[in-house]
């Protein structure tokens, strides 16, 4: 990031906090042009995000993403870093990316094509929370209603509900039973539009997925309302 990056970025700021509804973002936070937001979206303390997409009502308190898709409703703690941070092969005999990418990260490259995927992208579902000082590595996928402790370093994806923690992270315990996890799942409540979601908030702060489900019967989501009315998507620029 050099000084133009960053006036860029407060004109963007700027723009976004008068045509995206909610958006707020430190002083000192930042995000590169490429980065697509959803409303309410908030970057505290420093949080700094590249080529990225971001869902609506998520907060990122003080974290770096790259090359990364965030879904809605994720709670994002500070000091952790997802993705961007670049993979290296084991199977080779050498595991110095000279001899395999044309990256040239010291400056010179010994390969004539990248012969390794170095920078995968990293996704993180809907209603995700991940506490303070994680590490997620590239490629890695996080599923819905997920919970990562805080200090963890998540090497490999992580299934829908679990809460997973440690060097190198693993999952500790499920949140809900199998069959409710798949309610859970089928069920999406995140796309709701914000008017449902209030009205039901009762049941969503609760722990009876059944009733949850019985409640937002019939329900449309945000983008079927959105195709109806041939509106634009709820992410912008």
């Amino acid at each position: 990031m050099n000084a133009l990056d960053w006036v860029k970025w407060i004109f963007r700021k700027r723009k976004l906090a008068r045509t995206v509804k909610g958006f707020s973002a430190s002083i000192s936070s930042f995000a590169t042009s490429d980065v697509v937001f959803g409303e309410y979206i908030s970057l505290w303390g420093g949080s700094t995000v590249y080529d990225a997409t971001i869902g609506r009502y998520t907060y990122l308190a003080g974290c770096k993403a790259v090359n990364i898709d965030i879904g809605s409703f994720c709670s994002i703690g500070p000091g952790t870093r997802l993705g961007g941070l670049g993979s290296h092969p084991v199977d080779m005999l050498s595991t110095h990316p000279v001899f395999y990418s044309t990256l040239k990260q010291c400056g010179v490259s010994f390969s004539d094509k990248d012969y390794f995927e170095e920078l995968k992208r990293t996704y993180v579902g809907h209603d995700v929370w991940i506490g303070a000082n994680v590490v997620v590595f590239d490629g890695v996928k996080i599923g819905d209603g997920a919970i990562i402790a805080a200090g963890a370093v998540v090497t490999k994806d992580v299934p829908p509900y679990a809460i997973v923690g440690g060097v190198p992270a693993k999952v500790i315990k499920y949140r809900f039973e199998p069959e409710d996890i798949e309610r859970l799942e089928a069920l999406q409540w995140w796309h709701l539009p914000a008017e449902v979601l209030k009205e039901k908030a009762a049941l969503i702060r609760g722990s009876d997925v059944q009733a949850l489900v019985a409640g937002l019967s019939g329900a449309r989501t945000q983008n079927e309302i959105d195709s109806s009315r041939q509106t634009s998507p709820e992410l912008a620029r």
